[in-house]
């Protein structure tokens, strides 16, 4: 059997090297460089939680992608995921941390409960209102992004990938036979498609959004930010501030990221002027800066922009394209799906490969 893959960033990256290590043969076409910045799966930190407030049919599946992340971990010459220990904090009534807890019960996540005085006492860096409370999540952490593509790309061609950057797939088509994908470059037939295109998907309905990414240098030294955990306050209004302890050694800019997890307004994936850090773009951030980590808010040192490619209702859409048996598509992951990169991998490739997986997608169906 021929898989072929078309886009090689996170979803990719991980079903091009699943594939390689069951012995497929695969093909994966990425039209700018590997490892590239221009997407959605750049600059230094990704978080990782199991608790997830957003559906619980999530948990499982990042069970799994938890064991196999700490399983990269081990090969891996630069430390791709770091046990930091999640923190996710809203008022009593909000979701957040309500539908974290839901899941977390519902899969037997551990978690521990922390009231507001608590909060105070353990990360000051927080100024919160009484009516807030948290909760902490010892097995969240966070992933380096760049070195976990880099560590799938390896392991494809390891294990015998042909991985071509700067190729353009032009159109594909599915036959009685097989698949036929056009490049700008050559005609490539294969048994069976993989599409992972990010923000460049057209096969399912998506929404491309602008991101802003902000890191910010401390105008104290009250709070040792390397000893945070990874976390997410809930705004209101599906808003979410979120960001990542400071860790030496792991490439990307200095200082305290720190970012806004909604999808913004709408871009084409191609225009790279839309992409360009604005000079606006600070006070995104930093009026919730200013409100919830107040000592931390000192100047924001650099700034970056990525995508999300957003489905309607911010789940993924994985599965077989109607109509298709031999094409299957990864897309929607809205801003939340690198966490699961090593599980996406095997689903995708349980798709390529049988046309069905053993982990319950149904409710990420296209």
């Amino acid at each position: 059997m021929k898989v072929i893959v078309i886009g090689l960033g996170c979803a990719g990256s991980a079903v091009a090297a699943t594939l390689a290590k069951r012995g497929i043969d695969v093909v994966g076409l990425e039209q700018f460089e590997l490892g590239h910045e221009k997407g959605s799966s750049a600059h230094q930190s990704r978080a990782f939680r199991m608790a997830y407030a957003e559906h619980e049919g999530y948990v499982p599946l990042l069970k799994r992608a938890r064991k196999l992340w700490m399983e990269l971990n081990k090969d891996a010459q630069d430390q791709i995921f770091f046990e930091t220990g999640g923190l996710y904090i809203s008022n009593k009534t909000s979701g957040l941390v309500q539908d974290s807890i839901a899941s977390a019960d519902a899969h037997d996540v551990p978690y521990e409960m922390l009231d507001v005085e608590a909060l105070r006492v353990r990360y000051p860096i927080f100024q919160v209102p009484d009516d807030t409370i948290a909760v902490y999540e010892p097995l969240a952490g966070m992933i380096v992004p760049e070195r976990a593509i880099a560590a799938y790309i390896a392991t494809a061609r390891d294990h015998g990938a042909d991985l071509l950057e700067h190729v353009k797939v032009l159109s594909w088509k599915e036959t009685s036979s097989g698949v036929v994908v056009e490049t700008d470059q050559s005609t490539i037939e294969g048994d069976k498609l993989v599409i992972c295109k990010g923000a460049w998907t057209t096969e399912v309905p998506i929404r491309v959004s602008r991101q802003v990414l902000t890191w910010w240098a401390t105008e104290t030294n009250l709070h040792d930010t390397s000893e945070l955990p990874v976390w997410s306050i809930e705004m209101g209004g599906d808003i979410w501030l979120y960001g990542f302890p400071m860790t030496p050694n792991i490439p990307g800019p200095a200082g305290l990221k720190v970012a806004k997890h909604f999808p913004e307004e709408t871009i084409d994936p191609d225009d790279e002027v839309a992409k360009e850090v604005r000079a606006d773009d600070e006070e995104t951030v930093r009026s919730y800066l200013e409100e919830w980590l107040p000592e931390v808010a000192g100047s924001c040192i650099t700034m970056h922009t990525c995508m999300y490619g957003n489905s309607d209702d911010g789940h993924f859409r994985i599965g077989l394209l109607p109509e298709h048996k031999r094409v299957c598509v990864i897309s929607g992951l809205s801003g939340h799906g690198f966490k699961f990169q090593p599980v996406v991998g095997e689903i995708g490739a349980d798709l390529a490969m049988k046309g069905r997986t053993e982990f319950d997608i149904s409710f990420l169906g296209l």
